[in-house]
């Protein structure tokens, strides 16, 4: 369950009025999901770098004469499958499961635990293997008309994206993140005047 962020009140406040002390539990922001997203981004991007090196340079290196005493069909398809179906797929094994293995262990990938942010299902409780499917499968969804399914958060009082409604998640903060209070009671003091 997400947890209640503690209420700073200032002197003569409604005790309604209260202003949040600790952001833990409460909706992420967008800057920070698009540079948590980004550092996953990159990561993954630099993993599927240098394994592609790796299988090409196996691929150069490894003798020919296997695939010459195969019929020139059948060596078309070697080609192709050790060229493009196996990198491919290996590429979608490894994205998939960083995003699986991450939301469902920790709620966390690597770039929303840099930014102190968590992945939990919309009750607060942690996320199951089929809901974090349904979130990744969701992540296209939210990608392909420009990009607007991840902008939908901007218009949503728990800033859901598509991808989090379709698999009933939130994006929380994570860590004991305090505002400042002195700017918050100087704003809140403008606001009164």
């Amino acid at each position: 369950m997400a947890i209640a962020p503690r209420k700073l009140r200032l002197p003569g406040d409604d005790p309604s009025s209260a202003v949040p002390v600790s952001l833990v539990g409460t909706p992420a922001g967008f800057v920070s999901r698009l540079l948590a997203l980004l550092i996953d981004v990159a990561l993954l991007g630099g993993v599927l770098l240098v394994g592609g090196v790796i299988w090409y340079a196996l691929l150069f290196v490894m003798p020919r004469g296997l695939s010459s005493a195969l019929p020139a069909s059948m060596q078309r398809l070697t080609s192709l499958l050790a060229e493009i179906i196996i990198p491919g797929v290996a590429a979608v094994i490894v994205v998939c499961g960083y995003f699986l293995f991450f939301f469902t262990v920790t709620g966390q990938t690597i770039g929303k635990r840099a930014l102190g942010l968590r992945v939990v299902a919309a009750d607060g409780g942690k996320l199951p293997v089929r809901r974090a499917a349904l979130r990744l499968a969701g992540y296209v969804l939210s990608a392909l008309p420009f990009y607007y399914g991840f902008l939908a958060m901007l218009f949503d009082a728990r800033r859901r994206t598509w991808h989090d409604r379709l698999a009933h998640t939130l994006v929380v903060y994570a860590w004991e993140a305090r505002p400042d209070e002195r700017f918050l009671a100087r704003g809140i003091a403008r606001l009164k005047r």
